[in-house]
């Protein structure tokens, strides 16, 4: 069984995706764990604190390095293997296909999700932690980014999609996106369906889709 756990101050927004395709899937099939860690349980006081004003100024406020800190090790403590350990944030490496294929791979994985500025990088080093992006754009908070790499990764665990040929070509696992495609109706508001596509010409259709302007360096 592959376990992810999520450290975020908003479980509510993660949870709804676990009740649908392919969350639902691998956790009906024991595949997966999902397991959400309120951040908030380790605020350093009774009034809920997890954050502070930045060191240098600064708008906003930052996460605090000791209830992330004490959030991973609780998870961690229970593990005989060692989580792998994801902080999601803009400055971070830029997730990709590949690095879901390596996830999908892992045991135990925590994924750490950013609000307010960010957090205190030292907790990132003590716990000797990766950074991950899933672009060079700025959210909120890392909720929807740890859904994103949830998703792309659960789906590569064998047995989390019914049609495990469909993932042999899908975009990026080759570098490439998928070629263009067509739905029934074969003419639609007067755009037909390439001709080749409807001829039955295995060879040839092959050879079209190789062909086709969607592939990407």
């Amino acid at each position: 069984m592959h376990n992810y756990y999520v450290v975020t101050l908003f479980p509510e927004l993660i949870e709804p995706y676990l009740a649908h395709l392919p969350f639902k899937r691998a956790l009906e099939k024991n595949l997966i764990q999902v397991r959400l860690v309120n951040l908030r349980d380790f605020a350093i006081d009774k009034r809920g604190t997890v954050d502070s004003p930045p060191y240098g100024s600064g708008p906003g406020m930052i996460l605090r390095p000791e209830p992330l800190y004490n959030a991973v090790q609780s998870v961690a403590k229970g593990l005989t293997n060692n989580p792998r350990i994801i902080f999601l944030t803009p400055r971070g490496k830029t997730f990709n296909q590949q690095i879901a294929q390596e996830i999908a791979k892992a045991e135990n994985m925590i994924l750490i999700c950013g609000r307010y500025e960010g957090f205190d990088q030292r907790v990132v080093e003590e716990l000797q932690a990766e950074e991950l992006s899933i672009g060079k754009y700025v959210l909120s908070g890392g909720e929807a980014a740890a859904t994103v790499v949830l998703e792309c990764s659960i789906r590569l665990i064998p047995g989390a999609i019914d049609n495990a040929k469909a993932l042999v070509n899908e975009s990026f696992n080759t570098a490439n996106v998928e070629h263009p495609q067509y739905a029934r109706p074969q003419t639609w508001r007067g755009r037909s369906v390439p001709k080749i596509l409807t001829e039955g010409h295995h060879k040839k259709i092959a050879s079209w889709k190789l062909s086709a302007k969607a592939w990407v360096e």
